[in-house]
């Protein structure tokens, strides 16, 4: 195949694993804004649903309470975001609609919940017998729409899995072309 369409398809390539790079980069800033918020959420929650532990609480460890979650909150997002950092996670060869169907990538977003889970333990929140899950947020954050990222990433797959198909099959062609070359030369 001419080098010049080989060169062209591998610029391509690149320039849309740029893209998905630049998908990952909004995502993880639309998370590094939610995921603190949804400690401060499912804190909330508890305190509101269980009143016999929250009337209990002294006005001092309450505060303590709001502290912890925002500390607590900014330290696990910090770990979350470190956590999906290598692109190796991104870059699959599944596909999906949402952000969650990336189950390896969502499965280092949703340790956020055990930063929920020992907050709600250390002030005596009940478990309620139901897990704390983190959900793809469906709503506006920070100017950034999870729904519509999340489907900008897995077409930006999916291309870039047609794009690296044809180079294989031009790489493979010519691999056949040269073999052949070859066995003619004999």
């Amino acid at each position: 195949m001419d080098t010049t369409i080989l060169a062209q398809i591998e610029q391509q390539a690149e320039q849309t694993r740029e893209r998905v790079k630049q998908v990952k980069t909004e995502i993880c800033a639309l998370l590094a804004d939610d995921l603190p918020e949804f400690v401060k959420r499912e804190l909330k929650k508890a305190f509101l649903a269980h009143p016999d532990v929250s009337n209990a609480m002294s006005d001092d460890t309450l505060k303590q309470l709001q502290i912890d979650i925002s500390t607590d909150g900014l330290k696990a997002s910090r770990n979350v975001l470190d956590g999906i950092e290598d692109d190796s996670l991104w870059f699959i060869s599944s596909t999906g609609k949402t952000i969650s169907d990336n189950s390896e990538l969502w499965s280092k977003v949703s340790v956020i919940c055990a930063t929920v889970a020992a907050l709600k333990k250390n002030y005596g929140f009940p478990s309620d017998n139901e897990s704390t899950v983190y959900k793809a947020p469906t709503w506006f954050i920070g100017g950034r729409y999870l729904p519509t990222l999340s489907e900008k990433y897995w077409a930006l797959l999916t291309e870039l899995a047609g794009i690296t198909a044809q180079l294989k099959a031009a790489e493979s062609h010519d691999t056949q072309s040269e073999l052949a070359k070859r066995w003619g030369d004999f």
